[in-house]
């Protein structure tokens, strides 16, 4: 299973200039994705009928749109807002837009990491890169099966009965298990695996299989095991109570 990432979110107001109507919507899906709020516009013409008190942190252009009349107009505009280009033009992609104020490049297709990171070194310069939170105990490929199959609101009703019982479950298998009580645990260990991997907690599920396992050869269980389940049901907890703020 691929890795997933988390990025912390960046705060700031994009102005966005591109013409291609698909290229625009995804790129506003990026720019809503790390964080920033969007707006965009289909060619620089339109930058005339923005309002003055509308406040930009940053102008992000397709460079099949720059030209030195181009600058004018975005200082025109702001003189001092960064730019950003959009490398959707390879046929243009070598001209020299520095001595124009374009601080950065993003390449199509757009990485995610990276066009997060670019923002992030502009819109925050006294922060380093963000960290990224390691999502492995995840299976998105489950989370988004699910979705299409019963929706959004059916997640959360399914994440809302989950957690509603988790702790219990969780306390239950622990306790059995300090008991020695190997044959119950792997009862339980099965119950909560099943759930589990149905809302994409693949750790929390190999683990509670490794447990369940317990039950043919009790001779594999170790301490550790304890500790593993009370952190990874934490780490599963925190994420899809999230869902549920969403």
């Amino acid at each position: 299973m691929q890795e997933m990432i988390k990025l912390k979110p960046i705060e700031g107001k994009i102005l966005l200039v591109e013409k291609n109507p698909t290229n625009r919507l995804l790129t506003l899906k990026f720019i809503e994705r790390v964080g920033c709020l969007g707006y965009a516009i289909n060619d620089l013409k339109e930058i005339e009928n923005i309002s003055i008190d509308e406040c930009y942190d940053l102008l992000l252009i397709g460079n099949d749109l720059l030209s030195e009349e181009a600058f004018e107009k975005i200082k025109e505009f702001n003189p001092v807002i960064p730019i950003v280009s959009i490398n959707n033009d390879f046929l243009n992609q070598n001209k020299n837009f520095d001595k124009y104020g374009v601080s950065e490049t993003v390449e199509r297709p757009i990485n995610l990491k990276k066009f997060h990171n670019t923002l992030n070194s502009i819109l925050n310069p006294n922060i380093e890169e963000s960290v990224e939170e390691d999502l492995s105990f995840l299976d998105q490929n489950a989370l988004d099966n699910l979705k299409m199959a019963i929706g959004e609101e059916g997640i959360k009703e399914l994440v809302k009965v989950y957690l509603e019982t988790l702790d219990d479950n969780i306390e239950t298998i622990v306790s059995q298990l300090e008991k020695n009580d190997i044959q119950n645990a792997s009862k339980s260990a099965h119950s909560l695996k099943s759930s589990s991997l149905s809302l994409g907690g693949v750790k929390l599920g190999e683990l509670c299989k490794e447990i369940e396992l317990l039950a043919g050869d009790e001779s594999n269980y170790t301490p550790e095991m304890i500790q593993n389940l009370k952190d990874n049901a934490s780490e599963f907890r925190g994420y899809l109570e999230g869902i549920l703020a969403t």
